[in-house]
């Protein structure tokens, strides 16, 4: 978690969850959320349990294991800041409960609040209750219970101080809902030779040293490195050195227990714990090496250089032979950027590297935003850099956009599917936040993609595809670098798979499908550039999705290149099919002729229907969904191969469509039907890009918001304020 504005921005969250104002039709904002299922924990941590019993209880026993006859039944929970805890039997309705951390705190974490508090200059300044961050759970067959019995749920959780003087520490439960018993601090942070003392820590009886070394100081004269406040004293601890013992992970790896932890500041480190006990294994020593390891801190696998370097939030997890690390970096905040980072290694201990091949221990300068390589905190011109999972990003169907994501688990569930389990703000919501779950797949080059929408059941195809059933126009999102500080969203740009292996649209190159299963490789670039040098190749996969936030399903792809891009899209209509040879030997490699539209045949082309009115006409005669919110009516259209005007909007073509919001209407179109549009009640802006309508039935415009206005050519502009009756 970053910094102390961290616990303001997380009370700001949840106060937000209470007062957020109403919405239409009487319905609360903060009664939807409620009603939405959706988990709200802050640094969700997720871990399986299983339970007995027909129905799950808040007295249930939660189990860390299988019975042996398979009768349990299997629960999820999500653990994060603030003392806030839920679970869920389907990882999509979720419900939340309390255990003796929310209603004891302060006596269950009494020894932790003695280092976390100090350098208040006043006891008031400093509580448990907001500091108690981002734990991390795990069951641990191991555990020696002390009574001959083995086997135990530990918590390990962050207690934040004053000026890094935190502190990681143990619980452990027979159950996964609690209670939690207290066992004993795991490794500290923020120590120094003044008001916060390093003997009151665990750092002699680890490295066996009788003093502190320098290195972990900022040096004598130099500026301390966090300056006295008004209500907390000056700390020397060398922040651009240490790890901030907060956000721990803690894995089994090759039958040994292991604990990543630190946030910004020195980095991420990682330590052995004993098994036995889930404290620190103190017999396992670590050598000082620069940027690789330290007695105290452990093995260096990211991060550090300096406050605004580091990242946060680690999570490890091993996906086949590979181990993938996810950090977190930016501010928390909706408009400071927070975003999810991957890299890859073969060890647990590192090096980890992004797609690329840049290591996540090092920091580079003058990277380039574009190709993927981005600065991690680009307001300050440097950072590490690693494969973003996703940017701020926002749907065309969707009223809102997705920003901040960040601090996340990944769930390795027992049918073999992965999870990533996030936090997410939204561009309307000010720092109101929920979580998120996609599903996560391996590509053939080792990175990690996330599905385009948030899981609902779906899995991965065993076998490829058909090329029809995938080939097609596909709405895309690229996650590129944003200006996060207004909020802005990658958007819908539109890519074509056609069926003879090539790429069109805004993007221009080839496309393949393995032939062992769904996954697919692209060698693209935007359609814009003339520069070969542009292209680049992504690998992913294909999967059938539910469109969030409707029924439909589609098919998706999500994929990540060889620049650390991530790009993800859905179908939105079926490919042309490849041109018809004739019988003639002589014109075997020249296409059919083109057949256009039939006359009287109605055809579906994105949003809208067409009726064909001649070989060379169509008219709009309806929608595809009532659900959509905008509408762009072309000076043309392409059915069948072959471009052809529309001419005319027919009776009724948008009636009812409550939610459209706007529509344009192109250059060709001589007349609108009776009703078009009426009841489109939210329909606001109605643009009319040509000169030659000529009628608009009765009621065309009836019921549309009273304030809509029209936009007309300005020669146009007179006349057509009268034809419309809009204002």
């Amino acid at each position: 978690m970053k910094r102390m504005n961290k616990v303001l921005a997380v009370i700001l969250s949840l106060v937000m969850m209470i007062t957020i104002a109403p919405a239409n039709n009487g319905t609360s904002k903060a009664a939807e959320e409620a009603a939405s299922g959706y988990a709200k924990i802050h640094d969700p941590s997720i871990v399986i349990g299983y339970y007995e019993g027909e129905t799950y209880s808040d007295k249930s026993v939660v189990y860390g294991t299988q019975n042996a006859d398979n009768s349990r039944k299997k629960i999820y929970f999500i653990f994060g800041s603030h003392k806030s805890f839920a679970y869920s039997l389907d990882l999509k309705e979720w419900k939340t409960f309390t255990n003796n951390i929310n209603t004891s705190a302060a006596t269950l974490f009494a020894e932790d609040a003695k280092w976390a508090s100090m350098g208040a200059k006043s006891a008031g300044y400093w509580n448990i209750h907001g500091n108690l961050w981002a734990p991390d759970v795990i069951w641990n067959p191991d555990y020696d219970n002390g009574d001959g019995t083995k086997g135990a749920w530990m918590m390990y959780m962050s207690i934040a101080g004053i000026n890094r003087n935190s502190v990681i520490t143990l619980l452990t439960s027979k159950s996964l809902n609690g209670d939690w018993t207290r066992k004993s601090a795991i490794v500290y942070s923020g120590f120094d030779k003044g008001d916060y003392d390093y003997t009151k820590t665990d750092y002699k009886a680890v490295t066996g040293d009788t003093d502190l070394n320098a290195r972990y100081m900022v040096k004598d004269g130099a500026k301390p490195s966090i300056a006295a406040g008004t209500t907390f004293k000056e700390s020397r601890s060398n922040r651009e050195y240490c790890a901030h013992a907060i956000d721990p992970c803690v894995l089994y790896d090759n039958g040994k227990l292991w604990m990543s932890y630190g946030s910004w500041d020195g980095g991420i480190y990682l330590i052995e714990l004993d098994k036995t006990t889930g404290l620190r294994d103190t017999t396992h020593k670590y050598q000082y090496k620069v940027n690789e390891s330290d007695p105290y801190m452990g093995i260096k696998i990211a991060g550090g250089g300096f406050a605004y370097c580091g990242g946060e939030a680690s999570y490890i997890k091993k996906i086949g032979s590979k181990y993938y690390l996810f950090i977190s970096y930016e501010g928390l905040e909706a408009a400071k950027g927070y975003n999810m980072r991957v890299w890859t290694s073969d060890s647990l201990a590192g090096p980890y590297k992004d797609i690329s091949g840049d290591d996540a221990r090092f920091v580079g300068d003058g990277v380039d935003a574009e190709s993927g390589t981005y600065s991690m905190i680009s307001r300050y011109g440097f950072g590490t850099i690693g494969t973003r999972l996703m940017s701020y990003y926002k749907w065309n169907h969707m009223d809102y956009g997705f920003v901040a994501q960040g601090h996340n688990s990944v769930l390795s569930d027992t049918d073999g599917k992965n999870y990533v389990v996030y936090h997410t703000r939204f561009t309307n919501k000010g720092e109101y936040f929920e979580d998120r779950i996609h599903q996560l797949f391996v590509a053939k080059n080792g990175g990690i993609v996330a599905a385009p929408f948030e899981y609902d059941g779906e899995t991965l195809a065993t076998k490829a595809y058909d090329a029809a059933k995938v080939a097609g126009s596909y709405q895309i999102l690229s996650m590129v670098n944003v200006k996060a500080a207004d909020k802005e969203c990658v958007t819908e740009k539109t890519m074509t798979l056609n069926l003879d292996g090539t790429v069109t649209g805004e993007y221009t190159g080839t496309w393949s499908q393995a032939s062992d299963g769904p996954y697919v490789t692209l060698k693209i670039k935007s359609a814009s550039s003339t520069q070969s040098k542009d292209e680049a190749t992504y690998q992913g996969v294909f999967v059938e999705q539910t469109k969030e936030g409707t029924k439909d399903k589609v098919m998706c792809l999500t994929i990540v290149g060889n620049n650390d891009l991530s790009v993800w899209g859905y179908k939105t209509k079926d490919a042309d099919p490849l041109p018809v040879k004739t019988a003639d030997p002589a014109q075997t490699n020249k296409p059919a002729t083109v057949k256009g539209p039939v006359k009287g045949k109605t055809y579906t082309v994105g949003k809208l229907k067409y009726k064909a009115t001649s070989k060379t006409k169509v008219t709009v005669t309806g929608v595809k969904s009532k659900k959509l919110t905008s509408a762009t009516i072309g000076a043309t259209v392409k059915i069948k191969g072959k471009s052809v005007k529309v001419t005319a909007i027919g009776s009724n073509a948008f009636a009812k469509c409550k939610k459209l919001k706007k529509v344009t209407i192109g250059k060709n179109v001589t007349k609108i039907g009776k009703k078009a549009f009426y009841k489109c009640s939210a329909l606001k802006t109605v643009t009319v890009k040509g000169k030659k309508v000529k009628s608009v039935g009765k009621n065309a415009f009836k019921g549309i918001a009273k304030k809509a206005k029209l936009k007309t050519p300005a020669s146009k502009k007179k006349a057509y304020k009268k034809l419309f009756k809009i204002k």
